[in-house]
């Protein structure tokens, strides 16, 4: 029969065919699906499912030993089983063709697929590294900004402690001088409140006697008298009340200063306290970031130890073949040192002895390999052992930060 993917093609198909261009998956998909009779649309499991394990091998039939020694009619029996296996042998070929095809072009979709996953893990992977890499760099850059402002406005507050105590100084000096004044000016008045106190008691006396004279012309003495004192007195005291009305001034003056002064210190007191904070605050950032450089620190040694580690146990993967194939060719030996006592023919025992001879070159050559991989092994202990006070001694310095913030925030 003529197969009908070999009949000749219209023009105009030609002609599509020529635009559409040469076999494609899709093409030989669906020509393949048509001829199995899949529908088009089927799933790619379905498809994965039509293997070779899947498709029956052909049974060869049994053909009975011709009951007749014609040569002719054997010959023919025999080329008309063999054309009929043929054909179906050629038809289960093409169907296999056909499904090591579509298998391998399934697996070459589903290998796209997996890459296509993988690499968007992959970018998802670096996405979220990424993001972790720039939250990290916002925050230090965050500190580093805040550490700044807060050594800014340090240094701001201790120029104006320099400006304070430069007042302070001024304000105690200014009052020293007031405060001389005010001496002067009490031991100034001095002398007017004794002369005063004189004139009160003169005042007293006059009155005592003009109250106990009997002589009129005596009284009236007393009396003008008294006048004379009293206008001394008002003079007097009129002296004084300028002099207590100056000092007054000069009082009021000193409680200025005071309270200026006190002022003064207050501010010092709160400047010197906000400086304290911040002492504080830049402190714990300073410690926090010694506390990451410590963490870093430790996990690179982690990550060492465990590189180390996991070297260790390849090699002792590795060792431990050798150390066996070494105790096998012990045995060997022994054995074939045993026969060479027991062996009383020369010939045989050159035999012996050479055997013994090729198994202590295996065996000194696995001992040699041993020997290199024993020397990395401990050249790994080695530095295994050598993480270990490093490692402590990280583990001490996080401590000891970590005490001095629980001390900050406590």
């Amino acid at each position: 029969m003529q197969n009908n993917d070999d009949k000749k093609v219209p023009p105009s198909q030609n002609e599509n065919t020529a635009v559409k261009g040469l076999r494609t998956y899709q093409s030989d998909i669906k020509r393949a699906s048509i001829k199995k009779g899949i529908p088009i649309k089927r799933d790619i499991a379905e498809i994965k499912k039509i293997t070779p394990k899947n498709i029956p091998t052909p049974k060869l039939p049994i053909v009975p030993t011709p009951p007749t020694t014609n040569k002719e009619q054997i010959a023919g029996i025999t080329n008309y089983v063999t054309t009929e296996e043929v054909a179906r042998a050629e038809k289960f070929r093409k169907e296999k063709i056909e499904a090591d095809i579509m298998n391998k072009q399934i697996e070459k979709e589903e290998k796209k697929r997996k890459d296509i996953e993988d690499e968007e893990k992959k970018r998802k992977e670096e996405h979220r590294i990424r993001k972790i890499r720039e939250e990290k760099i916002r925050k230090e850059e965050e500190e580093k900004i805040e550490k700044e402002k807060k050594i800014a406005e340090k240094k701001e507050l201790e120029r104006k402690l320099v400006e304070l105590t430069t007042k302070e100084n001024t304000a105690k000096e200014e009052k020293a001088t007031i405060l001389n004044k005010k001496s002067k000016f009490e031991e100034a008045i001095q002398p007017i409140l004794r002369k005063e106190m004189s004139i009160k008691e003169d005042i007293t006396d006059t009155e005592k006697r003009g109250s106990t004279t009997q002589s009129i012309e005596e009284r009236h003495s007393t009396e003008q008298k008294r006048w004379t004192l009293e206008e001394n007195r008002r003079e007097i005291e009129k002296e004084k009340w300028d002099k207590e009305k100056d000092l007054e001034k000069i009082i009021e003056h000193i409680e200025q200063k005071d309270s200026e002064i006190t002022e003064i210190t207050n501010q010092r007191d709160r400047i010197n306290t906000r400086i304290e904070t911040l002492n504080r605050e830049k402190e714990k950032i300073d410690l926090t970031q010694e506390m990451k450089g410590l963490s870093k620190i430790k996990d690179e040694l982690e990550t060492e130890w465990i590189r180390l580690n996991d070297r260790k146990k390849e090699l002792g993967g590795v060792l431990s073949p050798i150390v066996e194939n070494e105790a096998e060719l012990n045995i060997k030996k022994h054995s074939i040192e045993a026969e060479e006592d027991a062996e009383t023919s020369s010939k045989k025992q050159v035999e012996l002895g050479q055997k013994r001879w090729e198994i202590e070159e295996n065996r000194k050559k696995l001992e040699q390999k041993r020997w290199e991989i024993e020397k990395n092994i401990q050249e790994i202990s080695d530095n295994i052992i050598m993480l270990r006070p490093k490692y402590q001694f990280a583990l001490k310095q996080e401590e000891d930060v970590q005490n001095k913030l629980n001390s900050i925030n406590s």
